[in-house]
C-alpha cells in the first residue's frame, strides 16, 4: 500500500497461484484503487473458486457491489 493499491495485483502475478484468496485480495486492491470492474471480476473468480459456502457469498456480494459501483 505504500506505492498504492495498483502496485500490488503485479506482485500477485508472479506468486503461480489460483487460489480463492489470492484472487479476493487481487479484487480488494482493484477496488481500492477504484478499478470496480475489474474488481467485480477478480470477485466473480474468487467466489467461483471458493469451497467454502460462506466465503463464496461473501465474495460474490463484494462482486455485486463493485459492479454496482462503476
Amino acid at each position: 500500500m505504500v506505492e498504492g493499491p495498483l502496485a500490488g495485483p503485479s506482485l500477485l502475478d508472479g506468486l503461480r497461484l489460483d487460489t480463492h484468496r489470492l484472487h479476493a485480495v487481487r479484487a480488494h486492491l482493484l477496488h481500492e484503487a477504484g478499478e470496480t470492474a475489474a474488481a467485480a471480476a477478480a470477485f466473480s473468480l474468487a467466489a467461483s473458486l471458493a469451497t467454502n459456502a460462506r466465503e463464496r457469498d461473501y465474495l460474490t456480494l463484494r462482486a455485486v457491489a463493485s459492479g454496482r459501483s462503476s
